[in-house]
């Protein structure tokens, strides 16, 4: 925001949303994101930090996010070793590996543009991805996925 863009962000909490206010002068919005109320491509990037491990269904926020994210458009992701049970507490587990979560975007027609960089411990993992077009030769389940997306797009 400092920088000039305009961001918004979504939470599972209604404390969540009063504290964002308060504290960093942000939109944020009780919202559940596995169904997003926003139009396709509307999004130039999206950031999850310690979020996507929380996602009850990962394959559908993952075809939330191609649905939102414009052409081209960049989603960083951090998150806890899944490998380190040092990192685990009852309210922070990630069961998925570094390939795990990588393949799952792939899947979705997002290419990895940045490894992660383990320094941190707290976010062991972090990626940035970026969406394919659907047309684009490396997003090889587009065949397979346009009819979701054709779904998603009738719900709008």
């Amino acid at each position: 925001m400092d920088a000039g863009f305009e961001a918004l962000g979504i939470t599972a909490g209604m404390d969540n949303v009063a504290k964002a206010k308060e504290q960093y002068n942000i939109m944020l919005f009780e919202q559940d994101m596995h169904f997003l109320p926003y139009p396709a491509d509307f999004f130039d990037a999206v950031v999850l930090i310690h979020t996507y491990e929380h996602a009850y269904a990962p394959t559908i926020l993952l075809g939330e996010l191609y649905y939102i994210l414009r052409p081209g458009g960049r989603i960083y992701v951090a998150c806890p070793d899944a490998e380190d049970p040092n990192q685990h507490t009852i309210w922070h587990v990630n069961l998925k590996t570094e390939k795990q979560i990588i393949d799952d975007f792939f899947y979705w027609g997002f290419k990895l543009v940045t490894l992660p960089v383990h320094q941190d411990t707290r976010d062991r993992y972090k990626f940035v991805f970026e969406k394919l077009p659907p047309a684009h030769e490396e997003f090889k389940n587009w065949n397979y996925l346009q009819h979701i997306y054709q779904r998603r797009k009738a719900f709008s």
